[in-house]
């Protein structure tokens, strides 16, 4: 037996011909699920799930990229504030001692400063941009998860997109509503 002839019956067994059936006061009617259809319902089962997935990576992702920002923010402004702290001191033990302090640190001190702000600012905007794109990720997971909820719901209810289940429903009578939530008539 070829793995195409297995596959086949895998599927066969699988996405096979189903029917709903619908009671109602009216009488009892048959809804055909159409094996493609079950396969389509499926597929978009499964694209949902591997897109919340991607989305949740995604999202876990820019987390740790805004953690790290943080840190990295943290480490420059404890450097900066060591070199003032330093530069501080310098200048009081320079003025105990009655000396004059010589500008090429304060240059110095002055450039450092002017580079950490810069690399600080940088930092604040990667951490902005890492923010933003989490809320971006988050809104596009939850925007998955209804969807998600939406396809279970449709699943549930006969693999019929919701019109054409209201549709069903309103021909076949009170009794059909109740069985379609799971209810007894």
């Amino acid at each position: 037996m070829s793995l195409l002839h297995r596959l086949s019956g895998v599927d066969g067994r699988v996405f096979g011909k189903r029917e709903i059936v619908l009671r109602s006061t009216k009488g009892v009617r048959y809804v055909i699920l159409a094996p493609a259809l079950q396969r389509a319902a499926a597929a978009g089962l499964v694209v949902l799930a591997v897109g919340a997935a991607w989305t949740a990576a995604g999202y876990r992702h820019a987390c740790r990229l805004a953690d790290r920002a943080q840190l990295e923010i943290v480490r420059i402004e404890e450097a900066h504030l060591l070199a003032v702290e330093r530069r501080v001191a310098a200048v009081e033990k320079a003025a105990q001692a009655g000396r004059a302090e010589g500008d090429a640190p304060s240059q110095e001190l002055a450039a450092r400063n002017e580079m950490l702000r810069r690399r600080l600012s940088k930092m604040e905007q990667g951490l902005a941009s890492a923010e933003s794109e989490r809320v971006r990720a988050a809104a596009v997971h939850q925007s998955l998860v209804e969807r998600m909820r939406l396809l279970d719901l449709q699943v549930r209810g006969a693999v019929a997109p919701p019109m054409e289940v209201g549709m069903l429903l309103s021909r076949a009578g009170p009794g059909a509503v109740e069985m379609a939530a799971g209810r007894d008539p």
